[in-house]
């Protein structure tokens, strides 16, 4: 969602300060000194000329940034508040439907039902995606609060595990952890990071295939822990593996029992695991499964 015009203005206006005050000054002055005649007074003018062209362009990519700098937090703001609108009417209609599918089930036909069923599906699609909104456009706007304390992230990560168990054992997936770690505290913020592992963990068991097995990992490596997630599902494509968390431009593949994705949650997991000088990367072939590296100091 970054626009690329803000990353590359900056650079461009830094190397024409520097061509400003630096190289173009140089030159007049040497030419001052070395030489007095006609012709380097109109090289002279010249050099003039042009450097104030250049303070003038300089002025203008300031002003430009300036107005980009000011649209993207528009940008943001508008998007946080549409998104944070829909939230409640999502939410509502959710209930509705649970209320309908626990409660009047059976004197529906099973087509009817079954119309429930993917409007519910369509509809928790719809709030995961307005979820993550609220969140990238909370962390583009440079919101990214860490409340930070002692936690064991040993038993985060068990507990969080033990939730997405209900998930996996809809499609008879067996999801392992595996450490030798009894317990181990970090400075974290334990909410961001159940984020974290409920969208890798999540991930996998969405690409796996059903009857198949999950391996969490957990570990230390020197002065770092570092948590795996594996799984031997779908995998992902080579030509994907370099915009893997780049925010919707995620695989649009549909998981193995047709999960749709928002393309958002793995964007949002590498500016969490940043925003604790931490390390996030994947090793991947398609059709072979893939695993998620998460490395935390």
């Amino acid at each position: 969602m970054n626009n690329c015009k803000d990353e590359h203005l900056p650079n461009l206006y830094s190397q024409l300060v520097q061509i400003n005050n630096e190289q173009t000054n140089h030159i007049r002055i040497l030419l001052k000194e070395k030489y007095d005649n006609s012709k380097n007074d109109e090289i002279y003018d010249e050099l003039t000329r042009v450097n104030n062209e250049l303070a003038n362009l300089q002025r203008e990519f300031a002003k430009k940034n300036a107005q980009l700098e000011k649209a993207n937090n528009l940008k943001n703001q508008f998007i946080g508040m549409a998104a944070h609108d829909l939230r409640n009417p999502l939410n509502i209609i959710l209930s509705y439907l649970e209320f309908l599918l626990n409660n009047t089930a059976d004197p529906l036909s099973k087509n009817h039902v079954d119309f429930l069923k993917e409007i519910y599906k369509s509809s928790e699609f719809m709030l995961n995606l307005v979820e993550d909104i609220l969140d990238v456009s909370k962390i583009e706007s440079g919101k990214l609060d860490l409340n930070l304390e002692e936690v064991d992230i040993v038993e985060l990560l068990g507990r969080n595990i033990k939730m997405n168990k209900i998930f996996a054992k809809k499609k008879e997936i067996k999801l392992n952890l595996i450490t030798q770690l009894d317990k181990k505290y970090l400075y974290l913020d334990s909410k961001k990071m159940e984020q974290v592992f409920n969208n890798l963990i999540g991930n996998s068991i969405k690409y796996s295939f059903i009857g198949s097995e999950i391996d969490v990992r957990i570990f230390q490596e020197d002065e770092n822990t570092i948590i795996t997630v594996k799984d031997s599902g779908l995998g992902i494509e080579e030509d994907m593996m370099g915009e893997i968390f780049n925010p919707f431009l995620a695989s649009k593949k549909e998981g193995t029992a047709g999960e749709k994705s928002t393309g958002l949650g793995l964007a949002i997991v590498k500016k969490i695991i940043d925003g604790h000088n931490g390390e996030i990367w994947v090793e991947s072939e398609s059709g072979k499964g893939a695993t998620f590296y998460c490395k935390l100091p």
